[in-house]
């Protein structure tokens, strides 16, 4: 079970307050009874927070994926920073033979 942070719980409910008065505001614009545009208005808080919570959701696991390739990369990066030339040639020379006909003509 997740923790649940007081931050995120605020964030979350004053979120949805301002979605539904909008809502709120605009259905009582259109829908002269009350009791309606306040059912109105709370469907579609459901449906627009639905969205923004998908939405919120796939962009945080893209920064995951994206955080750990950062990390490899980093990685990566530091393997090629403190190794000789030939050693970063070869990686490449056999990365690229793995799928292509390739021959290693110089050092570079």
């Amino acid at each position: 079970m997740k923790k649940i942070d007081i931050a995120k719980a605020i964030s979350v409910f004053f979120r949805l307050t301002v979605i539904y008065l909008i809502c709120l505001i605009w259905s009582r614009y259109f829908i002269k009874t009350f009791w309606l545009s306040i059912f109105v208005s709370f469907i579609f808080t459901l449906i627009i927070e639905f969205a923004v919570h998908y939405f919120i959701q796939k962009k945080q696991q893209k920064m995951n994926i994206k955080k750990d390739e950062q990390d490899k990369i980093q990685l990566f990066a530091n393997t090629f920073v403190f190794s000789n030339i030939s050693c970063a040639v070869n990686f490449f020379y056999n990365l690229a033979k793995s799928k292509h006909n390739a021959t290693k003509k110089s050092k570079y």
